[in-house]
């Protein structure tokens, strides 16, 4: 709720916006298969960064948000994949974007990360946008 107040129209809209692309890929053979790669890497994923930095920067006390759901029904129908970026695992500097290095006493630790900035994608097996992370030195 607290997102829907800040951003009002845009919020609608974008829900709105995810509503179409969930339409479209569920019924792929309605597109040729040239179309639908246009359509996520020029249309669709520039759009997920932009509802994705909004939730980000929304923070952690937004709660569960409807454009979340949609986001990853999104992700499923498109085959947009988030990179993994949990806490505990390891850093990969082919996935990761490191904004901030901590020290950690604990060698286990070495090079794992600590928590997550921004979400990073994939698609077709292509890096699209790194995850920026926080990592243990």
């Amino acid at each position: 709720q607290a997102i829907h107040q800040k951003y009002g129209d845009y919020f609608e809209r974008a829900i709105g916006k995810l509503g179409q692309c969930i339409l479209m890929f569920s019924r792929p053979e309605d597109y040729f298969p040239a179309q639908l790669e246009s359509v996520v890497t020029q249309e669709i994923i520039p759009f997920v960064y932009v509802l994705d930095d909004e939730l980000t920067n929304a923070g952690p006390d937004i709660g569960h948000s409807p454009l979340e759901d949609s986001l990853q029904s999104l992700f499923s129908l498109t085959g947009l994949k988030e990179i993994p970026a949990a806490p505990g695992e390891t850093y990969d500097a082919n996935l990761h974007e490191a904004v901030r290095w901590e020290r950690s006493e604990a060698p286990e630790n070495r090079d794992r990360l600590i928590s997550l900035i921004r979400r990073g994608f994939r698609y077709n097996g292509k890096i699209e946008r790194r995850a920026r992370v926080v990592v243990y030195q």
